[in-house]
């Protein structure tokens, strides 16, 4: 298939419990900012603001079925990714979990604290 191109990755956590590689192969002009890699992961692209730390997740991977077992991908108070993120452009509203979000301070990953 085709690879994208022209995209931007902004405030996301890549979460590795195993091993995992980024392969970029026919990726073209694409850019990382202000994400969070943790685990195992070989070949991390490099860009501005991007972390390799511990996220401060209460629970990876204890989810199950359904969206109310998800509650181990929220933020920890200590969580370096609380208002650690880069206002971006059409953000929407609330976050994963209902939240409402703050465009102008919002935190790194599918949860926003206040």
């Amino acid at each position: 298939g085709d690879w994208p191109e022209n995209t931007v990755f902004t405030n996301n956590i890549f979460h590795v419990a195993g091993e995992a590689q980024f392969e970029f192969k026919g990726m073209r002009k694409n850019v990382f900012r202000n994400n969070v890699f943790f685990g195992k992961i070989g070949n991390i692209p490099e860009g501005e603001g991007n972390l390799t730390v511990d996220p401060g997740l209460v629970g990876p991977g204890s989810g199950g079925d359904g969206i109310d077992s998800l509650g181990g991908y929220r933020l920890r108070p200590d969580s370096p990714c609380r208002k650690g993120g880069i206002p971006i452009d059409g953000p929407g509203k609330r976050d994963f979990f209902g939240n409402p979000l703050a465009p102008a301070a919002p935190s790194i990953g599918a949860h926003q604290t206040p």
